[in-house]
């Protein structure tokens, strides 16, 4: 995760813990963040009435921005990956388009459900991927990749027949995101897997950028009025401005600390231990904002909650036994390709 000579104190005092612990750490900071950003999100739009998806997300790619920059030019944590103009045009600003669709999706989707719908929703991720890999780059999978896909399916589909608070919008949304996510996914290993040492710590400091040169004007022409009078007469008109500054803010850096966790967990972990540590992640998540908002959960609703995050499990164990297999062969093949391409920067999914 980069070269001895460039490293910070902060970085080698890092490095010199123990394996089990940088792993403890690592997902620590991960499983903390990512349930902490998707409940504060909830919180924001369904207490503090905060309807403006696109601002929410340009709050946190310009936290995570000053975030990285932060972290790799002035504690030096990370090598910095130097990109010419021709390479950021048409390699960075594609993935940052998308990348924003996917983001403003998953807030949109948080807005109309809850959290414990939108995480399950999300887990449909892994089948909209190998479907647009399929669809668009005529990738050809193994039968039983398709047969692994087929729990996660079948438990969407039985958690949403059975969601006693579902919303089209929101589920629409939700489902769009997964396709958005694995648009960035196979635009990511297409446009970048080639640049040397290029880190997902790297990519949220190019690609925010590129984010927030998209999303500021389109906040400006939609949200900005809006912002105005919900300030105005709502958060002033209750003596809110501290907290809504404050929840807005910490939520700009849960956002920063998730990225963050994410470039820890990818240097100290096993693509194993990530994925049953990411399944456990989404059912903690959802019981907490069970526990928090109390949405209405039925037997059959939560049995298909159930199903899909062991649906996602056992997805994931078989891609990474084809993934072995093929390095044991000496190639590549697609039935491991890009499945940690998925952990470019996220701030509000799983």
């Amino acid at each position: 995760m980069g070269d001895g000579a460039g490293k910070s104190a902060f970085r080698q005092a890092f490095d010199r813990l123990p394996p089990l612990v940088q792993q403890t750490v690592a997902i620590g900071i991960w499983w903390s963040a990512n349930i902490a950003t998707v409940l504060l999100n909830k919180w924001v739009f369904a207490k503090l009435s905060f309807e403006f998806p696109m601002a929410l997300t340009l709050i946190h790619f310009s936290v995570c921005f000053v975030g990285a920059w932060v972290v790799i030019r002035w504690l030096q944590w990370n090598h910095c990956v130097e990109l010419s103009w021709e390479d950021r045009k048409s390699k960075i600003a594609p993935i940052a388009a998308v990348y924003c669709l996917s983001i403003v999706l998953g807030n949109v989707s948080l807005r109309w459900v809850p959290v414990s719908f939108m995480q399950t929703v999300k887990a449909f991720t892994p089948a909209s991927t190998v479907l647009l890999q399929r669809v668009l780059q005529a990738k050809h999978f193994p039968s039983i990749v398709y047969a692994s896909l087929a729990p996660v399916c079948g438990g969407i589909a039985l958690s949403s027949v059975t969601e006693m608070s579902f919303e089209w919008t929101g589920f629409i949304a939700a489902l769009a995101g997964c396709f958005a996510t694995s648009s960035k996914t196979i635009l990511a290993e297409k446009l970048i897997s080639g640049i040397e040492r290029f880190d997902s710590l790297n990519t949220i400091y190019h690609l925010t950028p590129w984010c927030i040169a998209i999303l500021a004007p389109l906040v400006f022409m939609f949200e900005l009025e809006g912002i105005r009078v919900w300030w105005a007469e709502d958060v002033a008109a209750r003596g809110l401005q501290r907290d809504a500054v404050a929840l807005l803010g910490t939520s700009g850096l849960l956002a920063f600390a998730l990225n963050f966790s994410v470039f820890l967990v990818i240097g100290t972990t096993s693509a194993v231990t990530f994925n049953i540590a990411g399944n456990a992640k989404i059912a903690i998540a959802i019981l907490l904002s069970w526990l928090i908002f109390r949405n209405p959960m039925n037997a059959m609703n939560v049995l298909g909650c159930a199903i899909t995050i062991c649906g996602c499990t056992y997805y994931g164990y078989v891609r990474q036994q084809l993934s072995e297999k093929d390095k044991i062969k000496g190639g590549g093949g697609s039935s491991g390709a890009g499945e940690r391409a998925s952990l470019l920067p996220v701030t509000n999914k799983s």
